[in-house]
């Protein structure tokens, strides 16, 4: 991914109308998703960048709120990463992401809103820490979020969510577990929490850094701790160039 993110002034770049295309920014997770489920379908696609604190005039066609992602199909625009993962995964539907067995799928589905809904904003409330909670605090809101997916593991008996391979599921919380590196206290956490009683995310974390599609879309700990500093000091963030 290396478009530059571009700004206001910028004029919208033509779309090659035999390749799908995804509005991003290189550090948002969200994005993240999306790209994962492009690359684990091999699909053939470009990637535009917009700059999210000077944007141009043109995002507010694609998106009513100027976010990223969206995805350009040559023939819709569809905003929102489960929406645009889920529209891949209906359009493209080799390899498959979910399981065929629609009651799983139904789980799946759920472990993913859940996510959503609960445990982005513990990651959030842990990586801003606006209250100041002490590391014991913290790890009183991390713990609990840890043991579900821990025993969601021990449940299926598989490295990933998905079996042997890595699935909707995964590809969807991948994003926010890569950037637990940029939480201000992370080692101290690492420490208090005894990594050895999630043995199973371990070993599923240690997997999914090595799979050939992660690997496409990781960024270095230190890029996302210098981004995510920024970030939360409220600066001018040269996304480019971090």
């Amino acid at each position: 991914m290396g478009t530059v993110h571009l700004a206001k002034g910028s004029l919208l770049p033509p779309k090659d109308p035999n390749k799908l295309r995804l509005y991003s920014m290189k550090f948002c997770p969200f994005v993240q998703r999306a790209r994962l489920v492009l690359l684990a379908k091999n699909l053939d696609h470009d990637i535009v960048n917009v700059h999210l604190q000077n944007k141009p005039d043109w995002i507010w066609s694609l998106h009513p709120e100027e976010k990223v992602p969206v995805l350009d199909t040559g023939s819709k625009i569809i905003p929102e990463s489960l929406n645009i993962c889920d529209y891949l995964e209906e359009t493209y539907p080799n390899p498959p992401l979910y399981p065929k067995d629609e009651t799983l799928k139904l789980k799946d589905q759920a472990i993913i809103r859940n996510f959503g809904d609960l445990h982005i904003k513990v990651f959030y409330s842990i990586l801003f820490n606006r209250q100041g909670l002490s590391t014991g605090e913290l790890i009183q809101k991390a713990v609990p979020v840890l043991e579900f997916y821990e025993n969601e593991l021990l449940k299926r008996g598989s490295d990933f969510f998905n079996g042997s391979e890595p699935g909707m599921v995964d590809y969807m919380i991948w994003p926010w577990v890569e950037r637990i590196p940029i939480i201000p206290n992370a080692i101290e956490l690492y420490e208090a929490l005894r990594f050895e009683r999630f043995e199973r995310l371990r070993k599923w974390f240690g997997l999914m850094m090595e799979h050939s599609v992660v690997k496409k879309t990781i960024l270095p700990a230190e890029r996302h701790r210098a981004f995510g500093f920024q970030l939360m000091a409220g600066n001018n963030i040269d996304y480019d160039n971090i």
